[in-house]
């Protein structure tokens, strides 16, 4: 760029991709936080670690225990 000229630039902060999921398919179970994961007909119950929280509060980053694809349920 040089004198007298101008730029439009746009910068964006933290944005990245994440496996997320509904924030009301958590559910409590022994101090642990957890999902249930429809899987070949059977329910199971996988601990997850959670991160950042969507901007309207509706989702939440799962950093552990889950995988892209998995059928999480909304209710059990």
């Amino acid at each position: 760029i040089l004198p007298g000229m101008t730029a439009n630039v746009k910068v964006v902060l933290n944005s990245y991709e994440a496996l997320a999921v509904p924030i009301s398919s958590l559910a409590k179970l022994k101090n642990r936080t957890v999902v249930y994961v429809k899987h070949k007909n059977k329910v199971e119950t996988h601990t997850v670690i959670t991160g950042a929280k969507s901007k309207d509060r509706k989702y939440i980053e799962i950093v552990r225990g889950l995988s892209r694809g998995d059928v999480v349920l909304l209710e059990k």
